[in-house]
């Protein structure tokens, strides 16, 4: 589900309306941020981890992977690297950002495989 289009509270809402309806065993919601949080804010969804099971961020900043590295450290809820990866084309690069941030996941795009 994408997520960071509204306002925090409003998409938690929408959030614990399915969570209510179906529970962490029947349904795992997977939230995507797509950037769209401050670091300040990711922290704040963060401790709503009873709603979810895995949220997907990217780096609130788009430039700064520690504390991309923060996040995936703190956070209570596994977190995946989603389009952080796409345009690091040199794989030590990649490697590098992966040593530094360390998430739990990794989401693989076809943008990955562009050299």
């Amino acid at each position: 589900m994408k997520i960071g289009s509204l306002d925090l509270e409003d998409e938690l809402d929408v959030l614990r309306f399915i969570r209510s309806r179906f529970s962490s065993d029947e349904l795992e919601i997977r939230v995507d941020a797509n950037g769209a949080f401050k670091f300040e804010d990711a922290l704040k969804c963060l401790k709503y981890s009873v709603i979810l099971i895995c949220i997907v961020l990217n780096s609130p900043s788009g430039r700064h992977p520690e504390k991309m590295a923060e996040l995936c450290e703190c956070s209570p809820i596994p977190v995946a690297l989603d389009e952080e990866l796409i345009g690091k084309h040199i794989h030590a690069n990649r490697k590098k950002l992966l040593d530094i941030i360390m998430p739990q996941y990794i989401v693989l795009k076809p943008g990955l495989l562009v050299e």
